[in-house]
This record gives C-alpha cells, sequence and structure tokens, in this order.
C-alpha cells in the first residue's frame, strides 16, 4: 500500500529538488528537501536550508535535521542548489553547489559526511564537511557513487577531455582526486537539440554534469572471465548531437575502483533518436539498472519515454553490444514545452537486492506530467521480487 507524504504541508519552506536513499542495514529511509530562499525565522540572512528528514517506520513518522549555509560560514546571501545524496558503509554523504542569492552566481561545490548510526537514532550529528573554493577542485558539478561501502567517490569532468575521480576513505578526513584523460566530448550547456512530436526541444536544458555514478562488480560477457571479480566505476552524463553522433546521447568513461585507471566506455546512443538524464544504481549482486528518457524525433510520431536497462552478466560488455533497454512508460500526449530535467534516480529493491526501483516521468493525456516509480529485473529473479509485493 502506498500513502503520499505531502511536503509543502509535512515540512516547512519545501522548495523543490529533493532525494531520496534507504538504508537496508539499518532499515532506515532519508529523505533531503530543498527549502525556499527566506530570511529563516527572521535572521535576515536571505539564505535557504535543506531539510534532511530520517523515517524508522516507511515515512509515517520522521525526525528532521535543519542545515543552513549560516551554519558553516557563510554569513548571508547564499543558497544550497541541486542536492544529492549517497551512502557508504557507516556514512550518508550529501553534495549540493552553493550560490549567491542575489545574483544566481556559482559559489562553490560543497560536500557533507554525516555518521549514519547518530542519524539512525536522531541523536545530535556531527559532521564533516568540505569546499572547493580553495580546495582546488572546482569543476562542472561532482556526483556521489551509488554502491559504494569503504570508500566514497564522487566524479566530474572539468572540461570536455578529462574525467575527474574523487576518493574519501572512510576512515579519513582527506579528500583527494586524480584527473583521467578521456575521449574528448561535445562541449554541452543548452546546446543538445531534440525537438519531439509537439515541435518542443526536450534536451535544451541539458548540460554535462554526471547525472550518474555508480560502482558496480565487473560482470562482462559470460564467455569470458576477464575482470570478473574487480570492481568499477562508471559515470554518465549528457551530451550534445555533434562528431559521429547525430542526436544527443549518454556518454560514459568508467575506471578501475583500485587503479583509477580508465577502462570502459559504456555510452547510451542510438543514430535515430536521443537519450539523456540517465541514472545508474547498482544491486546488491553489483549489477547496474539504469534509468533515462528517450527522445524520439518529430517525424516519428513517438512521444517520450521513461525507459529502464540493465547491465549484468547476462548481457556482457554494454560498450560493444549495448545496453538492454526496455520502455517503462510511454507519454499519452506531447511534450508541453521545451527542455526536460533530471529527475531520475536507481537504487537497489528491498529487501530481496536482486532487481532495482527506478524514478521517472512522462507526459500524461490530461497533459500534466507525471512521475512514475519502476520496479524492475530478470525473469530469473521475479519470484524473489514478487513474492515479498504480495505479502
Amino acid at each position: 500500500t502506498w500513502t503520499y507524504i505531502n511536503p509543502y504541508s509535512t515540512f516547512a519552506d519545501f522548495c523543490c529538488d529533493q532525494d531520496v536513499v534507504y538504508d537496508s542495514g539499518r532499515d532506515r529511509m532519508f529523505w533531503l528537501r530543498q527549502g525556499v530562499v527566506s530570511n529563516n525565522a527572521g535572521s535576515n540572512l536571505n539564505q535557504n536550508r535543506d531539510l534532511l528528514s530520517v523515517s524508522a517506520d516507511g515515512g509515517a513518522n520522521w525526525c528532521t535535521y535543519d542545515f543552513r549555509p549560516s551554519q558553516i560560514g557563510f554569513a548571508s546571501n547564499t543558497n544550497f542548489d541541486y542536492p544529492r545524496l549517497s551512502l557508504s558503509d557507516n556514512f550518508l554523504y550529501w553534495q549540493t553547489n552553493l550560490y549567491t542569492t542575489s545574483t544566481g552566481a556559482f559559489n562553490q561545490h560543497l560536500l557533507f559526511r554525516m555518521p549514519l548510526a547518530a542519524l539512525a537514532t536522531c541523536a545530535t550529528v556531527s559532521y564533516n564537511w568540505w569546499g572547493s573554493a580553495g580546495g582546488g577542485w572546482t569543476g562542472w558539478s561532482p556526483a556521489l557513487v551509488e554502491g559504494s561501502t569503504e570508500v566514497m567517490y564522487m566524479g566530474d569532468n572539468p572540461n570536455t577531455t578529462t574525467l575527474r575521480v574523487f576518493y574519501l576513505p572512510e576512515d579519513s578526513n582527506t579528500l583527494s582526486w586524480v584527473n583521467r584523460t578521456i575521449p574528448a566530448f561535445t562541449a554541452t550547456n543548452g546546446n543538445a537539440v531534440c525537438v519531439v512530436p509537439g515541435g518542443f526541444n526536450a534536451c535544451s536544458r541539458a548540460d554535462q554534469r554526471i547525472t550518474g555514478a555508480v560502482l558496480s562488480n565487473n560482470t562482462p560477457s559470460p564467455k569470458t572471465n576477464a575482470g570478473v571479480g574487480s570492481k568499477q566505476i562508471d559515470f554518465f552524463w549528457n551530451v550534445a548531437q555533434g562528431g559521429s553522433f547525430p542526436y544527443p546521447y549518454i556518454e560514459s568513461a568508467g575506471v578501475d575502483a583500485s587503479t583509477l585507471t580508465v577502462n570502459a566506455r559504456k555510452l547510451v546512443w542510438n543514430s535515430g533518436l536521443a537519450f539523456q538524464y540517465g541514472a545508474v544504481g547498482a544491486n546488491d549482486r553489483g549489477h547496474v539498472g539504469i534509468s533515462l528518457m528517450e527522445f524520439w524525433p518529430s517525424a516519428s510520431g513517438i512521444n517520450p519515454r521513461h525507459s529502464v536497462g540493465i547491465d549484468d552478466d547476462y548481457n556482457g560488455a554494454p560498450q560493444s553490444v549495448g545496453w538492454e533497454l526496455v520502455a517503462a512508460r510511454s507519454s499519452a500526449s506531447q511534450w508541453g514545452g521545451a527542455g526536460a530535467g533530471d529527475y531520475l534516480r536507481v537504487r537497489s529493491h528491498a529487501p530481496q537486492g536482486v532487481g532495482w526501483i527506478a524514478s521517472g516521468y512522462t507526459r500524461a493525456s490530461t497533459g500534466e506530467f507525471r512521475p512514475s516509480l519502476v520496479q524492475f529485473n530478470r525473469g530469473r529473479d521475479a519470484n524473489g521480487m514478487t513474492r515479498f509485493d504480495l505479502k
């Protein structure tokens, strides 16, 4: 059964961006919501706040932590934006960007680390944080890796030939990174074009920030044992049309988790349509699920779709044979405006851990955009998935 929780009435100051992650080991749900810019109880700081809520009973009850830029030394006129959550074994990580409220100018990237043991009991939380200003790591927009364990990783692409991989061990307060050369891609910031039925450019808001990052088991084709047992980190981001790509696509770069050397390119592309906003997550086997948007050209008559796919021990290496993708839901009417957004996530399905839960969105016949929650898995795991859903 499902119960709708209205964030506008349940929590103060709700604005827009949000993220959710579930810690299966502690049976806790974490929900982060971005607040509106305000004076925050008369402080006249012209800042916003992010509210992190924790639930031990599936959302019936919450305890909430209140985070504001002023708490970490930003005196006034700053706001958080574009929050993302991820877990390691013992910590919750929150990455966000900081902007100047009055002008909208970018200030810096921020990373927070909070102990899960304290959050799970709604205790007072002390936390570490890192900022890119003075740290030398300003890039496009770092993305936290899904599926991290003893080390948290982030990825960024500061330019069109460089992948920056960050790493932060649980027993360290030192955030480190390396730069790796990758195949050049087309610089992307509002220049992607995919005109869909109805005449709107659904790719107009895309930029090259990393939208998906995952730590997984290296699972090549079952015909070869090369790489089996090693850990792999793959990063995914939007790229505009150009070169040998007639439509916008999802670029990728992968590294070996031990050496951080580039070893894969699991891009998602097609000569006849655009793919954008790929989000990825690993199940408990270390196999990867992807959630993305399909934008077909106007002449096709096919409205935008939310699709999901799998990279596991069955399909082999996607850089050579392609991702296995399935349209989860198609829009029932033409797109209603220019642009789309990165409102997609993939998490491991609980409690079985052999499939995935993904979020996406399409346009209904009545015109509104509707979110969708998609559960997907291999047929071999269907019984294990459904026996929990039916109870």
